[in-house]
């Protein structure tokens, strides 16, 4: 009920008392407010934090899937979610993967990584980055190969950040056996050289000899 200046300073804080208060509280009460408040813009980053540290709390018997998620599937349909909130919920990839079905995060989460990762917004791209083997365990082969596979690349040729390019490239050592002979052969293995021609270092030189 307060303006958006006090909801947010107020929730920044939140987290931090939340053990204060009985389960039930939180569950019937704290959880469907914060829920609720992700409906407005304003108050969307501010809401997120409270809403995870409820989820994670060891003590409290909450259904992720059927409580949390259906709420926060609502912000995928804003026309523009916060970058701060987007890079949010991207850090939490792999909670949100262990709580959700496979078909549920492919068909409602692996569209939003696939817009981070074509955002072009470093901070974005690396947490996606640093989240890719928890991704694919959630999606089948043919989604990698037709939607992470030919970002990861597309990512790794125009970047132009080589803490980015490494963490790729460490991915791209376990992920590219989801990939058939074929696609390696004529796409995975080109790309590599063409890589390499674009960045000669050391660093991404061993990262590029380690997949070959």
């Amino acid at each position: 009920k307060n303006d958006t200046t006090k909801n947010s300073e107020f929730l920044q804080k939140f987290p931090k008392i939340i053990n204060m208060f009985e389960n039930k509280i939180i569950e019937k009460r704290f959880l469907p407010a914060l829920l609720n408040g992700l409906k407005n813009e304003s108050l969307v980053v501010p809401c997120l934090p409270p809403i995870f540290a409820i989820a994670e709390k060891s003590d409290i018997k909450i259904n992720f899937q059927n409580q949390i998620w259906p709420g926060l599937k609502t912000l995928f349909a804003l026309k523009s979610m916060p970058a701060s909130g987007l890079y949010f919920l991207l850090s939490k990839v792999k909670f949100i993967g262990d709580h959700i079905s496979n078909s549920e995060f492919t068909s409602t989460f692996l569209n939003v990584i696939c817009k981070a990762m074509d955002c072009n917004v470093l901070k974005i791209q690396t947490v996606v980055s640093e989240n890719l083997l928890c991704i694919t365990k959630k999606i089948d082969s043919l989604s990698f190969k037709n939607q992470i596979y030919p970002r990861i690349i597309s990512i790794l040729t125009n970047t132009n950040s080589q803490s980015l390019k490494i963490q790729l490239l460490t991915s791209l050592k376990s992920l590219y056996t989801q990939l058939d002979q074929n696609i390696i052969n004529e796409n995975l293995l080109p790309n590599l050289d063409n890589i390499r021609k674009g960045d000669n270092s050391a660093e991404i030189c061993m990262f590029i000899s380690s997949i070959y």
